[in-house]
């Protein structure tokens, strides 16, 4: 499937949030079992208009990155969601980042585009 277009990113992003909801209690397990209260660089893989990346941020003090490859996406999570996280473009199979930038990756949309 295309990435969203400009006049889709409303939709999509309703999408995951409707999406984020049916997996809230699994992440909250989640974020407990990977010890998210304490890491310091956080990476959301492939995170679309940023509703992952935002939410992460709001739970732990770390720094929070968000990389997709729609700039259209990255352009409204920007707005959307503003300095809860850094926003970067760019591909998976390619991670604009040196090695061991992170000390946790996340991803929850991603796969849908693969």
């Amino acid at each position: 499937m295309p990435p969203p277009k400009s006049s889709e990113i409303l939709f999509w992003h309703g999408r995951y949030l409707r999406q984020a909801g049916w997996t809230r209690s699994l992440r909250l397990h989640l974020y407990r079992k990977t010890g998210l209260a304490g890491r310091r660089r956080v990476l959301d893989l492939g995170c679309g208009t940023g509703a992952l990346a935002a939410e992460i941020s709001g739970r732990c003090g770390a720094a929070v990155f968000g990389l997709d490859r729609d700039p259209e996406a990255l352009a409204f999570a920007a707005r959307e969601h503003g300095p809860a996280a850094s926003w970067a473009l760019g591909e998976a199979a390619a991670l604009p980042f040196s090695g061991e930038s992170f000390d946790l990756v996340v991803t929850h949309y991603f796969w849908m585009w693969v």
